[in-house]
């Protein structure tokens, strides 16, 4: 019974709260025709990848490349550069994907990279990450005791990433986000990618990297991200004037009753049992089995959650959604008994 219920190819333009509390919404659906409606509750799951981030402004000369620019928002499948010389900029998530899937279609493949990353396969010592995050023994550990015991592990599966040409990380391993993979390395190893330093200009059909070495290339993907953007919300909501995103326990903003939002936060290994778990908890907000704090009492949890970031990662809109699996998923747990 729940598909009646669903409308696709819907466009959400406005969320905006009322004087007595309600969520006026308003939609325009795929033939243009507009509507308004009230609702007691609004759950925004749009995630954070919202507006393709690219570098402002493009290297000199990227205004008459020969060859094609594009997002990764844009990238398909490998297929479509089939033959094709691509470069690949980032070391993030969607930038060691895709280099690793065109790299089995394109006649070269290479992969600019500016800053070093962690890159952390998805197993260690046998253990899916997942796992070793929710393990009893993990949490135990301080953090101190975190950074050693990861690091060690990674120097044994797979060794200092300056042995496959990519700059080492200037940062211990979860002062920043980290790559999960298990397949870029074996590649570059195998000669499939080819790793570069950063773009510095563009030369006609060639890429110029800041090393002076270049290469002629057929296309440029930039993987560089996004910007957390909602249109269709009040100003200042979810995030603050400093570029933070204000929520408490990384879903309810503490001055608006009846928003949340899953899906906005970013933890090191898979996203699903998190979002499952905020669900589930929202679910019970709604139905009256657990209540909120109050607003006052939300607003310092916030607080002391950006200031711990804050000495961690550093002040970033994208830090700002980090979260810790273990811990994190216990909080939601807590509540669920109480």
């Amino acid at each position: 019974g729940v598909r009646e219920h669903v409308e696709l190819r819907t466009e959400v333009t406005s969320v905006r709260q009322e004087a007595d509390g309600m969520w006026t919404v308003v939609s325009r659906d795929a033939g243009g025709a507009v509507t308004s409606r009230r609702f007691e509750q609004v759950i925004v799951a749009s995630g954070h990848h919202t507006d393709p981030a690219l570098p402002d402004p493009l290297p000199e000369g990227a205004e008459s490349f020969a060859g094609t620019i594009l997002h990764s928002l844009d990238y398909r499948t490998g297929a479509d550069f089939a033959g094709r010389r691509v470069v690949v900029v980032g070391l993030g998530a969607s930038a060691v994907d895709i280099a690793a899937d065109l790299s089995r279609h394109a006649a070269e493949t290479f992969l600019s990279v500016r800053r070093g990353l962690h890159i952390v396969p998805k197993q260690l010592y046998g253990m899916s990450v997942d796992v070793i995050a929710e393990a009893p023994w993990w949490n135990e550990m301080s953090f101190a005791e975190r950074i050693q015991w990861v690091e060690q592990a990674l120097l044994v599966a797979r060794g200092k990433l300056s042995d496959y040409g990519l700059p080492e990380p200037d940062h211990p391993v979860f002062s920043s986000a980290v790559t999960l993979s298990d397949e870029i390395l074996s590649r570059i190893r195998h000669g499939a990618v080819t790793p570069r330093p950063a773009i510095g200009s563009f030369d006609g059909d060639r890429v110029v990297f800041t090393d002076g070495t270049s290469t002629a290339a057929d296309a440029v993907v930039y993987c560089t991200g996004f910007h957390m953007t909602w249109p269709f919300l009040p100003a200042g909501c979810p995030v603050a004037a400093d570029g933070s995103v204000e929520l408490y326990r990384r879903v309810v903003p503490a001055d608006r009753p009846g928003l949340y939002f899953v899906g906005l936060v970013r933890p090191v290994g898979a996203i699903t049992r998190l979002v499952e778990a905020q669900a589930q908890w929202v679910a019970r907000i709604i139905d009256g089995e657990t209540s909120l704090p109050p607003a006052e009492e939300m607003r310092e949890e916030i607080d002391a959650y950006l200031t711990s970031i804050v000495r961690r990662y550093g002040r970033t809109q994208g830090a700002s959604i980090q979260v810790d699996v273990g811990p994190y998923l216990a909080e939601f747990r807590e509540s669920a008994t109480v």
